[in-house]
């Protein structure tokens, strides 16, 4: 009888070592985002940013890290509510649990003035290209909307059109293999290099070679510059 036990534990753990390896995981290193209200510098105001996401059969995994110095009590502290989901394609998907943090519990950083934190919520369908991480509706709420992988936020770089936030003036323009600068039309090298969140083109004109830096600043806006000049689009 002994032996029938012991056989019965073998075979449910085998079971379940096979159940983990089959499981598919999609993981998306340093996703990008369009939108957030917590980019901020991360010393006096508090900056979020969202690492990795494991999207499994059973959950979806999201990791970030929160930056805000720590060395004073009395400095703003935070919380999660428990009320936090994901939204893709107008379907909520609730947290289920975290590590590192406890809900509805205010506190800082840890002494080194970040903290790092993963959500565990009900499992985004499988096909999912983007989603939205809402901790709540009102003021102060955590709120980053548009995260994807990085492979997906280059394909939608063609077409692009930008401009100087600051004068409105159009200044270049991305049209499949080629770009629209200074009045000019540049050949672009077809494959695009990119580097975590941000990308290198190659722009070429009558013998002449432009870099141009596609990426997004410390406030999260989008930014392309290329030698000395910078210019971010709305």
């Amino acid at each position: 009888m002994r032996a029938q036990y012991l056989w019965l534990a073998l075979i449910f753990m085998v079971l379940g070592i096979w159940k983990g390896q089959a499981q598919k995981i999609q993981i998306w290193d340093n996703p990008t985002t369009e939108y957030g209200n917590v980019y901020f510098d991360g010393f006096f105001n508090i900056a979020l940013d969202i690492t990795k996401v494991e999207l499994k059969e059973d959950e979806t995994a999201v990791y970030a890290t929160i930056r805000q110095r720590s060395d004073y009590p009395d400095m703003d502290q935070f919380q999660f509510s428990k009320d936090t989901y994901l939204l893709a394609d107008s379907k909520r998907y609730p947290v289920v649990s975290a590590e590192g943090i406890e809900f509805g519990k205010f506190r800082q950083t840890e002494k080194n003035g970040r903290l790092d934190v993963v959500f565990h919520f009900r499992p985004l369908p499988k096909n999912i290209r983007s989603f939205d991480f809402i901790e709540g509706e009102g003021q102060g709420a955590f709120q980053i909307k548009g995260i994807k992988p990085v492979e997906e936020r280059w394909k939608e770089l063609f077409p692009s059109y930008w401009r100087d936030e600051q004068t409105g003036e159009w200044v270049i323009a991305f049209l499949g293999n080629q770009a629209i600068y200074d009045n000019k039309v540049w050949d672009m090298e077809t494959e695009l290099r990119h580097r975590g969140k941000e990308a290198e083109i190659t722009l070429t004109h009558e013998g002449e070679t432009i870099k141009v830096q596609v990426g997004k600043n410390r406030n999260g806006r989008a930014r392309c510059g290329w030698a000395s000049r910078s210019e971010r689009c709305p």
